[in-house]
């Protein structure tokens, strides 16, 4: 919604007015109730500042950019993407998020105190943040995964089938 809101004041100020705005890194512009744009200078009252989860790095820019999913940043007014830090190790985030608490285990695996944890082969997960290893479910009779922290399992070969389990493409007979 606030990416929508500040593309909106972008279109608003072009109609409205047309000038050389100075927007300082990590700042975009804000739409005053007198129907136009305020300079955004060093300390200038026009300034907004980008929100946590988000960098500006173009002087100029009335838009903020959210970080890109699997990262965060918690750094109000960021002018770099380099802000946005990458989340640990087999975590995900959805775009925008602005904290190491957005990091959520990622499909395939699940959350036990230390971390995240990988589901076994011959098991898989869709889930986003689970916690436990019951999220796993065992392979269906059929298919088959070969690999630890699958989101999926794979079909046995035309004629094969497996056991429900299945860990390897041996498995298909």
């Amino acid at each position: 919604m606030q990416y929508a809101r500040r593309a909106l004041w972008a279109h608003t100020a072009q109609q409205v007015r047309t000038s050389v705005w100075i927007v300082k890194q990590g700042h975009t512009m804000r739409f005053l109730e007198e129907q136009r744009y305020d300079g955004c200078e060093q300390g200038g009252a026009g300034c907004n500042e980008c929100c946590a989860g988000t960098f500006s790095e173009s002087p100029g820019s009335i838009v903020c950019v959210d970080c890109v999913a699997g990262k965060y940043s918690s750094v109000v007014g960021a002018a770099s993407v380099l802000e946005c830090q990458t989340c640990p190790a087999s975590t995900v985030s959805s775009s925008g998020s602005t904290s190491s608490a957005a990091c959520l285990c990622a499909p395939g695996t699940y959350s036990v105190d230390s971390g995240c944890i990988a589901c076994d082969a011959g098991k898989y997960s869709t889930a986003v943040g689970a916690e436990g290893q019951g999220v796993c479910n065992s392979c269906v009779e059929g298919t088959y995964s070969d690999a630890m922290a699958s989101t999926a399992c794979t079909k046995c070969p035309p004629g094969k089938t497996s056991e429900s389990g299945a860990s390897a493409l041996v498995g298909c007979q």
